[in-house]
């Protein structure tokens, strides 16, 4: 027998996660298109993760500039 807990209810995320949000959406968007590529560029620097999720840290830390203005994604 077990019991369930009620769901608690969600707050607002602050600005901060959403811009994380948003930084991740961003490299994301742009790794998924070059996924064949980052597996062989990133190969060798990957050991014991995997290629995408290198490529992922990198992009997040180096690629994006921090405090300029967030472009708009296009919705599908």
């Amino acid at each position: 027998m077990y019991v369930l807990s009620l769901a608690l209810k969600k707050q607002a995320p602050t600005p901060e996660q959403l811009l994380s949000r948003i930084r991740f959406k961003i490299v994301r968007s742009h790794i998924n298109l070059l996924n064949s590529i980052i597996n062989i560029g990133y190969k060798a620097y990957s050991y014991p993760k995997r290629a995408y999720d290198v490529a992922m840290s990198y992009n997040l830390n180096e690629a994006l500039i921090q405090g300029a203005p967030i472009p708009s994604l296009p919705t599908r």
